[in-house]
């Protein structure tokens, strides 16, 4: 919400007839000011003042299912709707952190050592901790926002982590705890180009930057990253790699852990924060890249690539 927010409130008003869509499990809604309208489903309209209302372009920010994870790019594509986000597949391929992972870990892209479960049950903690070593995280393969993620630091913990992420999905994956800085690279296509826009380094004041780190504030912030000048290089040549490779659209975050001057990818997010607490803004700050003209350029070329296809 925070982030469709920042969207909306940084659009140009000259340029975009705005209206907010609320995506909520029950209904879907279309608000401006005080009136609010039901929204249908099959063909993204609704009636205002007894005329149907089509959408000319889709800015999407709804992090996690449905929004990240290739449900509503679908829908947006059936019904011909250009839309910021990445398409259906692309959008499902990075919501699976184990598929995009291997993936470009066949391109030359460092990641963490892990292993993907469908069936937790024969999960053995003692062989776990032993092949991982001490701290490992827990994390479920579908899941936005941190959600379900559990740093284990001790055996007995193992089996209550993987409880909790298979709250969030039935995938669930073991990762090597990589320590080190952590980092994200925002990645945009800017007037036709690929471009890595900064590298944002975050001290956490939880064990890592979970939900509350990332929203509530418990994390400070630095943009650009403290690390060595050639490695930030790295960073960006490999985050817009992973961009064009991937096939993504619109702006993007690429994680990572940084040891020993090595760039680990941890994720891809598709649908990065938008909130004036997240990262993008404050790159696109150091940037000295108006909110206005950043969202109205995705929006336009998201108009442009629609008209290509």
């Amino acid at each position: 919400m925070q982030s469709g927010l920042t969207v909306f409130n940084n659009l140009n008003t000259e340029e975009f007839d705005r209206y907010k869509v609320i995506i909520n499990r029950n209904s879907w809604t279309v608000s401006e000011g005080v009136h609010s309208w039901p929204l249908k489903k099959d063909t993204l309209t609704f009636i205002k003042e007894g005329t149907e209302v089509h959408f000319d372009v889709i800015f999407n920010a709804i992090h996690g299912h449905p929004g990240e994870d290739g449900y509503m790019q679908a829908l947006f594509e059936m019904n011909n709707i250009p839309h910021s986000s990445c398409g259906f597949f692309e959008s499902a391929l990075t919501f699976n952190k184990s598929k995009t992972n291997e993936l470009l870990k066949s391109q030359g892209i460092v990641v963490p050592k892990a292993r993907f479960y469908t069936d937790t049950k024969s999960i053995d903690p003692k062989e776990v901790a032993s092949f991982f070593g001490l701290p490992l995280f827990i994390k479920p393969n579908r899941s936005g926002s941190s959600f379900g993620v559990t740093r284990v630091n001790d055996e007995k913990s193992i089996l209550p982590a993987i409880q909790a992420a298979l709250k969030e999905d039935n995938q669930v994956i073991i990762e090597e705890a990589i320590l080190g800085t952590e980092l994200g690279c925002g990645v945009a296509c800017i007037n036709g180009k690929t471009e890595a826009i900064a590298t944002t380094e975050i001290v956490s004041k939880k064990e890592f930057f979970d939900y509350e780190a990332k929203y509530l504030g418990a994390s400070e912030e630095i943009t650009p990253a403290r690390i060595d000048a050639e490695v930030e290089k790295l960073i960006f040549k490999q985050s817009e790699k992973i961009y064009n490779y991937l096939g993504l659209w619109g702006v993007i975050r690429a994680d990572y852990i940084v040891r020993d001057n090595i760039p680990y990818l941890i994720e891809v997010n598709s649908i990065p924060g938008l909130s004036p607490a997240s990262i993008i803004p404050q790159q696109l700050a150091h940037r000295n890249w108006a909110l206005p003209a950043f969202f109205g350029g995705l929006l336009h070329e998201s108009i442009e690539r629609n008209q290509n296809k």
